[in-house]
């Protein structure tokens, strides 16, 4: 699942102690089939976590789930513009709530009513791989039959401009540290200004044909895969690229899906490097691989997934067409964190209340572009802030305490 700008906030916190992450159940959930209409769910393509909620995009359109894919809802399937559409891709904006999701061939729809109806932005007639956003700008990569790219648009996707981009196949995004990382054959592009245009990112890649598909991140190391050339990660915010010595992700090695949460990196694998376990786990940033089916048997697994909140995550089982998710994914400090902690009303219009403080704490406001705004030295028990001095959107609130930092999305109405 993508983490936005989240990143860029924690990147600026000051972390007064480094988080030790722990895992509680290292078991998999079936949570069987998915269905609309008595129609099983053949292929997913992405599985995605905004908010609280975790979102599916598959060859039967696009699911909801509010109680972290234990129950699904259809948005798109049965009627409107939508029906009997494939999503490849979705993304809701935390600043305003608008969903977009891209589909195979027929471009982007938006919803500003929660997925209870759709319409047809400027991007029309093209498959779309992935949305994300950077800065003000929305952005699609997408292919049709005579070109393929990525646009941005600073307006909903009123209206669309392509970026300064090669005319190459291109796949998936991930926002770090204010840049913008791009899949595509043979390459990995980044973006440093929000999109408008793309250069190579680094050296080290594979350079055979290869496709590279998922980008996942796990702390400061980027991951990505490719469909022949197994799994390469950098330190170095995608300067240099290195291939795991020794190699468990050797020969024809194809990469599905690759997803991190709390010190745990996973990666679906298939061809050469799937011939002892489907799913691979490091548990030191790619360093070492071990086995992550646990009591579940290998089989052919592809997309992987996670909530926003990083406690679960989630993969498709191609071969019988189910889910599963593994939870109980922690970062603390000692084992205890400071997870009582938590703001209403929110989304506001004017003040928050802090609850759950144990002691004094400090909080830090930060806009979406990682500026501090505003910072309260020491805040105690039910701490009314007061937020009407700002303007309408999504911020962050840091709180920071002796057990480290957590991070808040508020939005100010």
């Amino acid at each position: 699942m993508k983490t936005k700008n989240y990143i860029t906030v924690i990147s600026l916190a000051i972390f007064l102690f480094s988080f030790i992450p722990t895992v509680i159940a290292q078991e998999w959930q079936d949570l069987g089939n998915l269905q609309v209409n008595g129609e099983v769910v053949q292929r997913m393509l992405k599985i995605e976590g905004f908010g609280n909620d975790i979102y599916l995009c598959t060859d039967k359109g696009l699911f909801k789930s509010s109680d972290n894919g234990s129950t699904l809802t259809n948005l798109t399937w049965l009627s409107g513009v939508t029906q009997g559409l494939e999503i490849q891709c979705v993304y809701v904006d935390a600043a305003d709530g608008n969903m977009y999701i891209g589909t195979s061939g027929q471009g982007v729809f938006k919803s500003t009513d929660n997925g209870n109806s759709w319409t047809q932005t400027a991007i029309t007639s093209v498959y779309v791989f992935d949305i994300d956003k950077v800065g003000p700008n929305i952005l699609s990569s997408y292919l049709s039959a005579s070109s393929n790219g990525v646009y941005y648009s600073s307006d909903g996707l009123v209206t669309k401009q392509s970026s300064s981009i090669p005319q190459i196949r291109v796949n998936n995004f991930k926002l770090y540290n204010n840049t913008m990382f791009l899949t595509a054959k043979d390459k990995v592009f980044k973006s440093i200004d929000n999109g408008l245009t793309f250069s190579q990112a680094g050296s080290g890649l594979p350079n055979n044909g290869v496709y590279f598909k998922p980008l996942a991140l796990e702390d400061d190391t980027l991951f990505t895969g490719s469909n022949m050339g197994g799994l390469q990660s950098s330190i170095d915010t995608g300067q240099t690229w290195q291939t795991p010595s020794p190699n468990p992700f050797y020969g024809n090695c194809e990469v599905y899906d690759i997803v991190s949460v709390a010190g745990y990196t996973f990666a679906t694998v298939g061809g050469t490097c799937g011939s002892d376990y489907r799913i691979k786990l490091s548990q030191d940033k790619g360093v070492t691989w071990s086995s992550g089916l646990f009591n579940i048997s290998s089989a052919v697994f592809t997309i992987l997934g996670r909530n926003e909140s990083g406690t679960s995550i989630f993969v498709f089982n191609l071969q019988n067409e189910k889910m599963y998710r593994m939870s109980g994914f922690t970062a603390s400090i000692d084992g205890n964190s400071d997870s009582q902690i938590a703001i209403s009303p929110n989304p506001t219009s004017g003040s928050i209340t802090i609850s759950g403080i144990i002691g004094a704490k400090s909080v830090a406001i930060y806009n979406t572009q990682g500026k501090l705004l505003k910072q309260y030295p020491e805040v105690t028990e039910n701490k009314l802030i007061n937020l009407s001095e700002f303007s309408s959107g999504l911020y962050f609130v840091n709180v920071i305490g002796e057990k480290g930092v957590r991070t808040f999305k508020v939005i100010k109405k």
